[in-house]
């Protein structure tokens, strides 16, 4: 008895698992930067007004470059994951290829 799982080619979780953390870390940065949360009370002492710096700059450089440099990484390997399968069949991925990006320019520009 052949079960109809077997049939499918397996996912690299490791890729998903890396993408999700990255798209959470665009995401939680994007709620900071577009809710307009830099209107901050006044600090009590300038031991706190320091330590509020250096928390939201640390943050920023742990998380923000990081991020979109590893989701960027992780979708060219994805396309090339879709076109090395597609090369396999022996079909041309150039047209579907063409068609996802202009897809992402129109996404990109709403």
């Amino acid at each position: 008895m052949e079960h109809g799982l077997l049939a499918k080619s397996p996912r690299i979780e490791v890729v998903d698992a890396l993408r999700g953390f990255a798209v959470m870390a665009i995401m939680l940065l994007h709620n900071i930067e577009h809710f307009n949360f830099y209107d901050f009370p006044t600090a009590s002492s300038a031991f706190m007004q320091a330590m509020d710096k250096g928390i939201w700059e640390t943050l920023f450089f742990l998380f923000s470059g990081k991020a979109y440099a590893i989701f960027s990484l992780l979708f060219g390997f994805s396309f090339f994951i879709q076109y090395n399968n597609q090369a396999k069949k022996g079909k041309d991925f150039r047209l579907r290829f063409l068609w996802r990006l202009f897809l992402l320019f129109i996404i990109g520009c709403f």
